[in-house]
């Protein structure tokens, strides 16, 4: 076996061992802007998101609060007119409950509509509406966690692929390189702000790493004048991802504690 098989094929072992949930990729999503009205309504003590197997379930079968410990996933209110939950998966259906000094209030019952979705909840006296107003397209709010996976991803493949190349002595190290640079300089809007709002699931994360994983090795494939196998521009294109997803990990895995 060629050092160069043996060396990747060993770092995809050693690093397959982490956690894939620590990923600092983009997540399942659900943004709810508050509307309160009625001239003797408070704002609440506590909102929850509930979560049922299926539409005719009383009971709810999930929290998001209790995931709030484990990681990323969990239901947080900035204010009580902005709430956020984020998750790997969610159940089918859900709802909203909001808990006053002296009432309670449910919302209807409603469905995720897309990676990232975004409700206008008005909130009643006695009742609760709840409107879609998800974007077809999906896009993030904040451009702070797109830089954010920019740098990882940049500082880390490049630096992997510099030192693969002078290791083992590529011939066309530049066309290598730009490649990559290149590769990634559009991968990685169009997964972010592209395939994932396609997907409603993680099979968006999963189908958008495979999608960038092929383009940015028949970026490289083709800058190098087609000079190495495909397969073997796959593979390296595949460990090169692998460790940034790995490298984003590590990163989120220190914020927690830090946090």
């Amino acid at each position: 076996m060629k050092p160069i098989y043996l060396l990747l094929m060993t770092v995809a072992v050693l690093f397959s061992g982490l956690s894939a949930r620590a990923d600092a990729g983009p997540k399942p999503h659900m943004k709810f802007t508050m509307v309160y009205k009625g001239n003797q309504l408070q704002k609440p003590l506590a909102i929850y998101q509930l979560g049922y197997d299926s539409e005719d379930a009383e009971v709810a079968k999930d929290t998001l609060h209790d995931r709030m410990q484990k990681g990323p996933e969990g239901f947080k209110c900035t204010d009580p007119n902005d709430c956020r939950s984020t998750a790997y998966s969610y159940l089918p259906f859900h709802r909203l409950l909001f808990i006053f000094e002296n009432d309670t209030l449910l919302s209807p019952l409603f469905q995720k509509t897309a990676f990232r979705s975004h409700y206008l909840v008005t909130v009643y006296n006695d009742h609760i509406e709840l409107k879609n107003q998800t974007s077809w397209f999906f896009r993030e709010e904040s451009p702070y966690p797109f830089l954010r996976s920019a740098l990882i991803t940049f500082t880390t493949e490049l630096s992997i692929l510099v030192m693969l190349l002078f290791l083992f002595r590529y011939p066309m190290k530049k066309e290598f390189l730009v490649g990559a640079i290149v590769g990634n300089a559009v991968s990685l809007p169009v997964f972010w702000f592209g395939i994932m709002g396609l997907f409603n699931s993680a099979g968006g994360w999963l189908g958008g790493e495979v999608t960038v994983v092929l383009f940015e090795a028949l970026v490289m494939w083709i800058l190098i004048r087609k000079s190495e196998k495909f397969g073997k521009i796959l593979l390296l294109s595949f460990i090169l991802n692998f460790l940034s997803v790995m490298a984003g990990g590590a990163a989120l895995f220190i914020s927690l504690f830090l946090a």
